[in-house]
């Protein structure tokens, strides 16, 4: 039983990370304005606890031998996403409304 939840809670994060990234990539790339109503950073409700599972699971499957190959995709897509929110942030890519306006961007 434990080897199982081990298995599929790497494989859930991954496939949430990547929903995650490809429907945040596909709003930028649609989004020709550089603004939003929502905070982008609300993404970090997903990506970090997608990185914590990774390294959580990561690490009860190395004390048992197991294979940490989906451990270490889903430690990746986690910090993948979190790398793309700031550089969204940093690049004027993609910021919320009055972020937007503070920074004189109209």
């Amino acid at each position: 039983m434990k080897e199982k939840i081990l298995a599929f809670v790497p494989a859930l994060a991954i496939v949430v990370g990547l929903m995650a990234l490809v429907i945040l990539g596909m709003y930028t790339m649609d989004n020709q304005s550089g603004h939003t109503g929502a905070n982008p950073y609300v993404a970090l409700y997903v990506f970090i606890p997608v990185l914590i599972a990774g390294v959580l699971c990561g690490i009860a499957r190395f004390r048992v031998r197991g294979s940490t190959t989906r451990s270490v995709y889903a430690i990746l897509i986690g910090s993948v996403g979190i790398v793309f929110l700031i550089y969204l942030d940093k690049s004027n890519t993609l910021l919320q409304y009055s972020v937007w306006l503070i920074r004189g961007m109209p």
